[in-house]
Parts: C-alpha cells; structure tokens; sequence
C-alpha cells in the first residue's frame, strides 16, 4: 500500500521530492521490504522529474539504532536507491543519534548524512491518563545540537516536529 500512495503522491502533485518517514513504522520490517520501497520511489521520481525537467529527491527519516535499517540504509546508499539519510531517534533530540555509522556508509557515494533534531529535547515520562510529558529545547540545548552535527560535518540538519521548534518564542529567532 506504501507504495502505490507514493506513486500516485508522484504522479498526482507537483513537488520536489520525498521524505520516507520510517519511525512510526520500524517494526517488522526487513532489508528487502525497506530498499524495494526506496528503489520503487526512486524510480518514480526519477521518471517524473525527467518529464518535467527537476530534480526530485528522496530523503529517508530512519531509527538511527536499528540494525535492519543500517543494513537496508547500506545497500541503499550503495545503489544510489536514496539521496539523504536523516537518521533519529523514536521519540527525543537527547541523546543525539549517531550519524557517524551512516556518514562512513555514504562516503563516496553522493548520498547526503543529516543530523536530526527532534521537535522535542527529552520524554520524561508517559502514564495512559496524562499522555507524554516532554521537555522542550532551550537555546542552549539548539546550540549544542548544531554545533555538534556542525563538527561532524553532516550535509545538513534536519528538524523534525519542526513546529514544536519554530513555535517556540524563545526559539523562535534562532531559525531566522
């Protein structure tokens, strides 16, 4: 079913390319399954964007953790199947994901390695009546964040749950 929504997300809109969101559904999934929807979408973007002359990318938002993706992330960069990685956590900025492991991957292949920073810096718990309660960045907490992806020379930063960021006020002038 993946498959055929992006397909017709493709053929149906005009954009600029795609962002496989991988963290809500990691599990059950095997290496096969994970590059057959990679070489799948890659193919559809590259078949339109010959039609309308653009360059579509497709980018991948993985469970940074997780061996199946790493594997599938490999094979992926080696075919040239993705043109970006975004690995990240589940649920939190805090800890930083690795991306080191995927920059030693990529090398070589064009395929870019972004440093994630999640919407929200930590969970500090979950009960099923109260729902998750989560701490939110500081300026500081930002800072670091860039500043670490910076020295290690990721293709750039990602912001997921970007709202969560750019809503912040106190946030807010960092992004400009």
């Amino acid at each position: 079913m993946p498959n055929r929504f992006c397909m017709k997300l493709i053929e149906n809109y005009d954009i600029d390319g795609l962002v496989l969101d991988y963290m809500r559904n990691y599990l059950n999934q095997s290496i096969d399954r994970l590059t057959d929807l990679c070489r799948d979408v890659k193919r559809w973007l590259d078949e339109k964007g010959r039609k309308t002359g653009k360059t579509l990318e497709l980018k991948v938002r993985i469970p940074a953790e997780q061996i199946v993706y790493y594997k599938a992330m490999k094979q992926c960069a080696t075919e040239r199947l993705v043109d970006g990685i975004i690995p990240s956590n589940h649920v939190s900025a805090d800890p930083l994901p690795p991306v080191e492991h995927y920059q030693h991957i990529c090398k070589g292949t064009g395929v870019k390695v972004y440093g994630c920073i999640d919407g929200w810096r930590w969970i500090l718990g979950h009960h099923a009546k109260t729902g998750v309660l989560r701490m939110a960045h500081s300026p500081e907490s930002i800072d670091r964040y860039i500043d670490h992806y910076t020295r290690l020379g990721v293709d750039g930063i990602f912001v997921y749950q970007g709202d969560q960021v750019t809503g912040n006020p106190y946030l807010f002038n960092l992004f400009r």
